[in-house]
């Protein structure tokens, strides 16, 4: 069984030359899809460059999204009130909800098929025999390196697998959130009632759910109790993805080596508290740049 385990994110494509950013998914979804574009600029909390697009899903501004819709909203006694317009309100929430969740993850998947791998790049010296846990949806490790596909687990699903098996969504367990329809009693407006089942169902379809895919996974994350060497390579550990570094240190020996590639001073510091928060032992974790390995 081999010793040593890469884990590859999204910086590792990138140092290929890929255009696999989120950056770059937001300029092919404005070019491409400009509805869904504006109405994600519209209601997501999202930084100007989308680096933290899949936490962003979780950050929908409800009050706003609600408000947007309220316009379909009047009073049963108004008299533009008809029966006819009676679920307006309840559409045009889900119309956005929609453009958010299932329209964006359609268009995502078909952006990342559109990625080429470039064809000359400065290849790292990896060890092609390792194993390896991608977090990327590419075949860079396939096509770049050689890397057996038996070697290779892609936990995120990839581009070689059916669409519905991409996984992509924000953190946020539906049981860490209170359901809006908790707040529903007698008196609350069936409309306004059938509003907060649509924003619910977002939360719930955006959830990247890890405890899913840990299961679906066990034998994998069970067998690295021989490692000897982890590399992470061009990935930030940020909260959305911790807990898969959470069990492999659970199952990992403690003096196992961790190198752990940063991009910019900034980036370590980040990457320095995640490895706390894992109780890795200071030292036996090693900051590397990725162009060191040769």
């Amino acid at each position: 069984m081999p010793d040593t385990l890469y884990i590859i994110g999204n910086g590792f494509d990138l140092h290929h030359g890929m255009q696999t950013s989120y950056e770059s998914f937001k300029l092919y979804l404005q070019r491409k899809h400009g509805l869904v574009f504006d109405t994600v600029e519209k209601f997501l909390s999202i930084d100007e460059k989308w680096s933290d697009f899949e936490e962003a899903l979780g950050n929908l501004d409800v009050d706003l999204l609600e408000d947007d819709a309220s316009n379909y909203l009047p009073s049963y006694g108004d008299d533009d009130w008809s029966e006819s317009g009676h679920h307006d309100y309840q559409y045009e929430l889900t119309k956005n909800v929609e453009a958010l969740s299932s329209e964006l993850y359609e268009c995502f998947c078909e952006w990342i098929n559109t990625v080429d791998v470039p064809n000359n790049p400065t290849l790292l010296n990896l060890k092609l025999h390792a194993r390896f846990l991608t977090f990327n949806y590419t075949q860079t490790l396939t096509e770049l390196y050689n890397i057996p596909k038996s070697n290779v687990l892609h936990i995120h699903g990839s581009i070689d697998e059916p669409a519905n098996e991409i996984v992509l969504g924000h953190g946020w367990a539906p049981e860490d959130r209170t359901q809006l329809t908790t707040y529903i009693d007698e008196n609350t407006d069936t409309r306004i009632a059938s509003g907060y089942q649509v924003v619910d169902e977002y939360f719930s379809h955006t959830y990247k759910s890890t405890s899913s895919v840990l299961r679906k996974n066990e034998r994998f994350f069970a067998s690295l109790s021989g490692l000897r060497n982890i590399y992470i390579l061009g990935h930030s550990m940020s909260s959305v993805d911790l807990e898969y570094f959470r069990v492999i240190a659970s199952q990992v020996k403690f003096d196992t080596n961790w190198y752990i590639s940063f991009y910019k001073l900034e980036d370590k510091i980040s990457l320095s508290q995640a490895a706390i928060e894992l109780g890795l032992s200071e030292s036996n974790v090693h900051f590397i740049k990725m162009e060191e390995i040769k």
